[in-house]
């Protein structure tokens, strides 16, 4: 570290003041543990003040299973004070040992707020990825909370980015992904290839030096995996055929229209996704990104029927790439493809249309009268005192 110190502040004209402050830290396993206990007991603190000041809080949660193949619950909380300022902190890891059903998350939940007194009363909602151990209608997780003494009424919510994901499955085209898939693990499994195939990317002096590699568990990211791979595709083919590889699909027409129009849908939705995600969202700019979405496959539909590509640059740039004209491809099979998909968003999403016109009171008070205002709220938070809302 000392050594280090000499060249990062070499310029500084208090420097020998730095190197001799950095000498004198104490840096042994021991002080190190010690003071890492020490910051975590003071982060735990802080949370727990803030939890104790605010007025409602609302509860995130997924399970998932880590390296050691043992189910975690990780728990996520924003608060809101009575400045009306917001805070997100990262709560809890909670270990499922055993199995992982609605009673077994529920029982650890509980012990955990029993023990750290959680002001379980300002919960105001839960949101979870809506698998059948947390929606189960009497054993699921948010069934066994609302049938519990301890909790108070809340609302539930089934996280926007994972129904966004299971309408992205409708898309399908397997076929398509399977082969890009395929042919980016075969360049990029071999040391010695993946150089080969990066000199190569460099000596063309292309627009990028690499291919992006797709893991199943960040599927957003194959909009931006289908691109890069389609604005290669010269080099790939090239590359493929130097080691006497042939891959009869980069040769169909009808196969490389597909590719571009998997390559646009799947940019569109990494867009949405990124309009829905990060710290400090609120719930009424995500559901109007979901609407404007909703639109959008609209408009996509209009224009494929019309066969304008304006809003298909790969489609486009494919299309003109194989010598081919606006006329010369069937849109049926992507007509199909978006109305699945607008049908699967209106399904999914169906469950926050109830709550709208209170996010359009949020949004723009003045624009509902007194009385819409009390009915809508009471009705959907199911509030039994109007006088106590007044």
């Amino acid at each position: 570290m000392l050594e280090a110190a000499e060249s990062l502040f070499e310029e500084f004209k208090n420097k020998k003041e730095i190197v001799s402050a950095i000498n004198t830290l104490q840096l042994s396993a021991r002080t190190v543990t010690r003071r890492s206990e020490v910051f975590a007991e003071n982060l735990e603190a802080e949370l727990a003040n803030d939890m104790e000041n605010c007025i409602f809080f609302s509860l995130q949660m997924d399970e998932s299973t880590d390296v050691t193949n043992i189910s975690q619950l990780a728990i996520c909380v924003k608060m809101v004070f009575s400045d009306f300022t917001t805070k997100e902190e990262f709560l809890k890891v909670l270990p499922l040992k055993g199995s992982t059903r609605g009673e077994d998350i529920f029982s650890t939940f509980k012990k955990y707020i029993t023990d750290v007194k959680l002001p379980v009363q300002k919960l105001s909602s839960i949101t979870t990825d809506g698998a059948p151990a947390m929606t189960g209608k009497k054993k699921g997780f948010i069934a066994l909370c609302r049938q519990d003494s301890l909790f108070p009424k809340f609302i539930y919510y089934h996280c926007l980015i994972h129904q966004e994901m299971l309408c992205s499955k409708t898309i399908g085209f397997q076929h398509v992904f399977t082969i890009v898939t395929k042919i980016i693990n075969s360049i990029r499994s071999g040391a010695m290839q993946h150089r080969l195939f990066k000199l190569l990317l460099e000596d063309e002096d292309v627009q990028f030096t690499d291919l992006l590699l797709h893991t199943e568990v960040r599927w957003l990211s194959r909009g931006k995996i289908l691109e890069r791979f389609i604005m290669l595709l010269p080099q790939i083919k090239e590359f493929i055929a130097s080691r006497g590889e042939f891959y009869e699909q980069l040769e169909n027409k009808d196969w490389l229209i597909d590719l571009g129009f998997l390559t646009d849908i799947t940019a569109k939705l990494n867009e949405l996704n990124l309009k829905i995600q990060g710290k400090n969202q609120h719930i009424a700019d995500m559901i109007s990104a979901v609407n404007a979405f909703k639109c959008k496959l609209v408009l996509l539909k209009s224009h494929l029927l019309k066969k304008s590509l304006s809003h298909f640059p790969n489609i486009k740039y494919t299309v003109e790439s194989l010598n081919l004209n606006n006329e010369n491809f069937t849109a049926t099979s992507y007509l199909e493809i978006l109305d699945k998909l607008i049908e699967e968003f209106s399904s999914r999403f169906e469950d926050f249309a109830a709550l709208e016109p209170v996010l359009r009171f949020f949004i723009n008070p003045f624009n509902v009268t007194e009385d819409d205002v009390l009915e809508i709220v009471s009705v959907y938070f199911e509030l039994h005192n109007i006088e106590d809302l007044e």
